[in-house]
């Protein structure tokens, strides 16, 4: 079966992690969209272009270099 070339928002957000207003607030810039017979349809390269751009998450060291703990 082909690779998809759009995906609907439901299957975006699932796809991406993110909610709903999250995705409709990137569509147009960075992510592209298309509408089709009422529909709003994902470009599937162009989210997963932009998710793979964002930064990496870095833990913060304590000072003392153990890591970040949790306060108990």
């Amino acid at each position: 079966m082909d690779k998809a070339f759009t995906i609907s928002i439901p299957n975006g957000c699932e796809r991406w992690g993110v909610g709903r207003t999250t995705l409709y607030k990137l569509l147009g810039n960075p992510i592209d969209a298309v509408c089709c017979g009422g529909r709003t349809l994902v470009v599937v390269d162009s989210g997963d272009r932009y998710f793979a751009s964002l930064p990496r998450f870095r833990s913060r060291k304590a000072p003392d270099g153990k890591g970040d703990e949790a306060a108990r």
